[in-house]
């Protein structure tokens, strides 16, 4: 079984902060994000089965090319040359997927045993998650 959710907007990497007396929450950002890509993957699952075995997991993240560039370094950022070196960090962008997975599309995400994680720039801002059943 292979399940493909893509969310429309800037992606939003995980991130936890914590307080001065020591508790832990989600920034705002992070709770819009989260809910979008659980509501999301709630609709691409319908009636499959939640997965119990062992999953294959691959984000793309498509970050918007920043206005303040100029043509020709929108142009290599649109065409895959110029790859976005910054913030956010590739791998809390897909904690952020597999969390938003946990238990509508996975029972848990130690199930996920093969990662496939990229990020680029593009017109259209999105998150595609691709979960696969490693058979």
């Amino acid at each position: 079984m292979t399940i493909h959710i893509v969310v429309l907007g800037k992606p939003v990497p995980w991130s936890v902060k914590t307080t001065r007396q020591g508790r832990t929450y989600k920034s705002g950002d992070l709770k819009g994000f989260h809910a979008q890509l659980r509501t999301e993957a709630r609709a691409v699952m319908a009636d499959r089965p939640i997965i119990t075995g062992p999953v294959r997991i691959s984000v793309l993240a498509v970050l918007p090319i920043p206005d303040s560039w100029s043509g020709v370094k929108k142009r290599k950022a649109a065409d895959g040359i110029l790859l976005p070196c910054s913030k956010p960090d590739a791998t809390n962008l897909l904690k952020a997927a597999e969390d938003a997975c946990t238990s509508i599309v996975f029972e848990d995400d130690k199930q996920v045993c093969s990662q496939v994680n990229a990020k680029v720039y593009g017109d259209k801002p999105r998150i595609e998650v691709i979960v696969e059943e490693i058979l």
